[in-house]
């Protein structure tokens, strides 16, 4: 994959089982990852009971996977 070229992100949000929210960045790949990584922890750090309990490195496995799931909710990062 070409780093230069523009890419788009979906973060997508699953509350409860139902679909809570879809969230785009458009752009290139540099330039939007780092948007995308904290939008993604901010909104795990809203939303998960016990993310405070989080490492540095479930973190970052975390966003390697990209996506976590909990009960019945999840966050995904797709680049597509």
């Amino acid at each position: 994959m070409d780093q230069t070229s523009k890419e788009t992100v979906l973060l997508i949000t699953v509350i409860d089982s139902v679909l809570n929210d879809v969230h785009s960045f458009t752009g290139e790949h540099d330039a939007i990852q780092a948007q995308v990584e904290q939008h993604f922890i901010s909104q795990c750090a809203y939303n998960i009971p016990n993310w405070d309990e989080y490492t540095q490195d479930d973190i970052s496995a975390t966003l390697e996977d990209g996506y976590i799931k909990w009960g019945n909710n999840s966050f995904n990062i797709y680049w597509v």
